[in-house]
């Protein structure tokens, strides 16, 4: 999943276009409904499908055993390419900004998905974006931020 622009300081036309990107596939009811998974013992709700890394489609009724949390600015802050467009304080009105901003988000979602699969997560969100009842979510912010890809893309 691509950023939104209040956790890296986007603008509202670059985040409008990454949005619809971000939602290719998804249905208007999928982005606002708050879906609630219960398993034994603990209770998953999304309140904010946006925001959910892995699965990338939330199905209504799914049960959610093993969730994990992260915090998407501290794994961004990490990534090279994202480095160089604060660095070079790249707006998304420089192609150089776009190319880099892709390079990151792809290296993002590579380091989110070793992680799942190293440890079988079966949701993984930004911090907040679940909520979770009588289950802890694993955070793991430390672990996507080890796994993301070395050097440049």
């Amino acid at each position: 999943m691509i950023l939104s622009p209040y956790v890296c300081g986007l603008g509202p036309r670059c985040f409008a276009v990454i949005l619809v990107v971000c939602l290719m596939g998804m249905s208007a009811a999928e982005t606002h409904a708050a879906y609630t998974s219960k398993s034994v013992g603990g209770k998953v709700t999304v309140v904010n499908s946006a925001r959910v890394y892995h699965p990338t489609v939330i199905t209504k009724g799914a049960v959610y055993k093993a969730p994990a949390i992260l915090k998407t600015s501290t794994v961004f802050n990490s990534i090279p390419e994202w480095k160089e467009i604060k660095r070079k304080n790249l707006t998304d009105r420089d192609a150089e900004y776009h190319l880099l901003l892709k390079a990151a988000n792809d290296k993002f979602n590579k380091a989110v998905a070793t992680v799942q699969k190293a440890k079988s997560y079966d949701i993984i969100a930004e911090t907040g974006a679940i909520k979770c009842e009588k289950i802890t979510p694993a955070e793991i912010t430390s672990d996507v931020v080890k796994a993301i890809p070395s050097g440049k893309s």
